[in-house]
């Protein structure tokens, strides 16, 4: 992978890993989950 393709992949990561909802955002996109929300059961 050159430099290129690797800051288009990691964009979000290397401009926002530490903002919170940008680290849920970035967790949902890299393993492919939406949030979901809890049954009120």
């Amino acid at each position: 992978m050159d430099v290129v393709q690797y800051l288009k992949n990691n964009e979000l990561f290397l401009s926002h890993g530490y903002c919170p909802e940008c680290v849920e955002k970035m967790i949902r996109q890299w393993f492919g989950q939406e949030k979901k929300e809890e049954d009120p059961a």
